[in-house]
């Protein structure tokens, strides 16, 4: 998971620092992180008192089971602030918004001529020469929107998603800037005559729950699905959670996911026998949104499944994020014209750069436009495999 920072009077900023994320920061951010500090001081010193005073009472409250409302089937999770009450999980609806992103690694074949014709010695041209796979990568990533991060192979969607989810591979060298912020989309009525609506966003109070789901799938074989939602809910369960309570997040998932009639199958893998390519990888998802997130990564999810299981789990995806309110990107290289048709926005790369961002439903009149090139896409023609 990310670690986030957050500025005064700002918003919550993806900063993970395991691939050194920088952050232009002004002093409006350092003493805005002075403040925070000092905030963070006088909870710590209030909550000791809390603590000396309550050794005296006759019943521990930490003994008492976290409350929890009975409509609810997201489980109260351990680490969490805000109270152990039901509201403390409820998905709060969350913008994404990235800012100039960049991710440089070292250039071996420049560094390797360096250092051939004698311009340059290997420790400084290893540390010198680098090449950008994206470059300055901004774009939005909009509450109950289905995202999709597309390109030719080599083109850098997988390096900005993972950059985007602070999953970047810890590498020397390799080094990202630019801003990811989350913001809250509020929508206010915009005059007293119509209903025409405008929405606006304010920074987010705390870090929004981020889940990410691998491209590939590593789950026990010997396992059944319910077994393994079940598994994946006590990890992320409290203590103290009754089992009805996660047996009930299991089962709600299973329903939503459309797992519920393979619940008693084995999972399976290599030699033994389970679930097919699209229920495995709806059983991935299953397992991360048993944390609740308002964001989801999907590394693609498409890949290696045929045209029907392809579109199952796109429909999935695009259902999480209009039904819940959830932000869903996703990188697919290739996906089927039924699959394609499911995405709300599109961010097509080309050699890291932005080719095009914006509905996915007016990608191909803007390439057909003058702007775009006249690139007219031929017809009865898959719009993903000409995009790409």
């Amino acid at each position: 998971q990310p670690t986030f920072q957050q500025k005064k009077q700002g918003a919550a900023v993806i900063a993970a620092p395991q691939h050194q994320l920088t952050i232009a920061a002004g002093a409006a951010a350092v003493q805005g992180v002075r403040s925070l500090a000092g905030a963070a001081r006088e909870r710590k010193q209030r909550r000791k008192e809390r603590e000396a005073s309550s050794e005296n009472d006759e019943s521990d409250s930490s003994n008492v089971p976290p409350s929890r409302d009975a409509s609810s089937s997201t489980l109260a999770l351990a680490g969490e602030s805000g109270g152990n009450s039901s509201a403390a999980n409820v998905t709060q609806p969350v913008d994404l918004v990235w800012t100039d992103l960049s991710v440089l690694v070292p250039d071996k074949q420049a560094a390797a001529a360096a250092v051939a014709s004698g311009q340059m010695k290997k420790r400084a041209a290893a540390k010198t020469l680098k090449k950008a796979i994206i470059c300055k990568v901004s774009g939005v990533a909009a509450a109950g929107r289905l995202v999709a991060i597309m390109g030719p192979s080599g083109g850098g969607k997988t390096t900005l998603l993972h950059a985007l989810a602070g999953q970047l591979a810890r590498a020397p060298g390799v080094e990202a800037t630019g801003s990811v912020i989350a913001l809250v989309p509020l929508t206010t009525a915009a005059s007293s005559k119509g209903d025409e609506r405008t929405s606006k966003r304010t920074p987010t109070r705390s870090p929004p729950r981020v889940a990410f789901v691998q491209q590939s799938d590593e789950f026990f074989s010997m396992l059944t699905v319910r077994e393994t939602l079940e598994l994946a809910a006590r990890l992320r369960a409290r203590k103290g959670t009754p089992e009805t309570e996660i047996s009930a997040t299991a089962e709600a998932l299973m329903r939503r996911l459309g797992l519920a009639k393979v619940a008693d199958a084995r999972v399976g893998g290599g030699r033994a026998r389970g679930l097919s390519g699209g229920e495995r990888k709806r059983l991935s998802i299953a397992c991360e949104l048993v944390g609740s997130p308002a964001v989801l990564f999907a590394d693609e999810p498409t890949s290696g499944l045929d045209s029907f299981q392809a579109e199952r789990v796109v429909a999935a995806l695009s259902d999480l994020a209009k039904a819940e309110g959830r932000t869903v990107v996703a990188s697919v290289h290739q996906p089927r014209s039924s699959a394609f048709a499911l995405f709300d926005d599109l961010v097509l790369l080309a050699e890291g750069k932005v080719a095009y961002s914006g509905p996915a439903a007016d990608a191909l009149s803007f390439f057909a436009s003058a702007e775009g090139g006249s690139h007219d896409c031929p017809r009865h023609f898959n719009p993903a495999e000409f995009l790409a």
